[in-house]
């Protein structure tokens, strides 16, 4: 996010696609890979946790107590 902000503070609209669509594709890796190798690393416990948390924007469910 911090090249979004940079872009917008230099006023370039390329750059502001650029790095828009850097973080989608980022976002998009994270959630197809990496998030494939927690669940076989931690198994149960990161399902668990994968449930509870949201994955990009956090929600008034995502503050309950437990």
């Amino acid at each position: 996010m911090l090249y979004l902000g940079f872009s917008i503070l230099i006023g370039s609209l390329s750059a502001v696609a650029v790095s828009l669509l850097f973080t989608g594709l980022l976002s998009i890796y994270i959630k197809l890979v990496e998030e494939q190798e927690l669940e076989e690393r931690f198994g149960a416990a990161y399902l668990t946790y994968k449930k509870n948390v949201p994955f990009l924007i956090p929600t008034r469910r995502s503050t309950s107590k437990q």
